[in-house]
């Protein structure tokens, strides 16, 4: 998308070639320059080709950002979290020591580095870099927490517990630290601790809406319906433009048999997020519970169509098709 603002240019480029083509007397003159042209199609499809090789993937990108400044943090930071969600721990490493190299006092750097040297199974270097997060006491608990962030979002659920613990331990006042560590006891099934911590997350600063949607998801997990569809409404008052907040309403109210409000938390939904999958297929089943089949296979087919494995979407929409006579 980022060449399309060049479009209008290839465009004239384009009309003024075919102006001096038409301009030429000589027909050996006429072939010369549109053969240039071609070959400069040629290149330029070339090297189109291999830029767009390059936006295949996050790491290929930052990779790339990388090598050309070996001073920027931000891209070294970036390669090494890509390469660390693709499962290339080593190959990230470096970068994660180079970042926290050039900007030593960054809790989020440190913490990258941290968690890197945690995946890699790197225990000295880990307890190294522990000992010197302990010494920074006054970005200790934020580099436990950012080291915890990358962990948990690859899916090492029992370090990131460990690092959230450190968190909380170093500062019992951080928010943020309190909620990454209610939210790994929740992913580790452990759902009665993780209410607990999320009601703690909240009362270190109540003005804060992602405890309030994370005890959501908990309390509803729990069956505990009314409990979560309260802790969703004061999510969303907080963060009226978070869609993930609003479908999480949604499906809430849909818990409790309020299909007219749910339908419109999850069209209000949309209008954040048009590509919004979930938020679509959950639309679908609301409009279908209630009465309105038409609507649900309309909804239900834009979900399919932005993403055809939406957990339950197929399944619905028959139910939708069956439900209207559309089969």
């Amino acid at each position: 998308y980022t060449y399309l603002t060049t479009i209008p240019l290839a465009l004239l480029a384009g009309g003024a070639m075919v102006r001096v083509l038409e301009r030429l007397s000589s027909r050996p003159m006429r072939n010369g320059v549109a053969a240039m042209v071609v070959v400069i199609l040629v290149l330029l499809s070339g090297m189109t080709r291999r830029q767009s090789a390059l936006w295949a993937s996050e790491a290929k990108l930052w990779a790339q950002a990388a090598q050309r400044d070996t001073n920027s943090a931000l891209a070294a930071g970036n390669l090494a979290i890509a390469l660390v969600v693709d499962g290339k721990a080593p190959s990230a490493l470096p970068y994660a020591q180079r970042v926290a190299r050039l900007r030593p006092r960054s809790a989020s750097d440190r913490g990258l580095e941290l968690a890197v040297l945690l995946a890699l199974g790197e225990s000295a270097a880990a307890a190294n870099a522990v000992h010197r997060a302990r010494e920074d006491e006054d970005i200790t608990s934020e580099i436990f927490r950012e080291a915890a962030d990358v962990l948990i979002s690859t899916d090492r659920v029992a370090q990131s517990l460990e690092l959230y613990a450190l968190a909380v331990q170093a500062d019992p006042r951080s928010r943020k630290a309190a909620n990454g560590y209610a939210s790994a006891l929740a992913m580790d099934g452990r759902l009665e601790l993780a209410v607990g911590e999320f009601k703690r997350a909240i009362a270190i600063d109540s003005t804060y809406a992602e405890p309030y949607n994370n005890l959501g998801n908990a309390l509803l997990a729990l069956g505990r319906k009314a409990e979560a569809l309260e802790s969703y409404q004061k999510s969303v008052l907080l963060a009226p433009d978070n869609p993930e907040a609003r479908v999480n309403l949604g499906d809430a109210l849909v818990a409790n048999r309020l299909f007219a409000e749910a339908i419109d938390q999850y069209e209000r939904a949309i209008k954040l997020v048009p590509d919004h999958a979930r938020a679509y297929n959950n639309l679908g089943f609301a409009l279908l519970q209630s009465g309105r089949a038409r609507e649900a296979v309309t909804a239900l087919r834009r979900a399919v169509e932005i993403e055809p494995n939406v957990p339950g979407g197929r399944q619905n929409l028959e139910a939708a098709l069956s439900a209207s006579g559309n089969r």
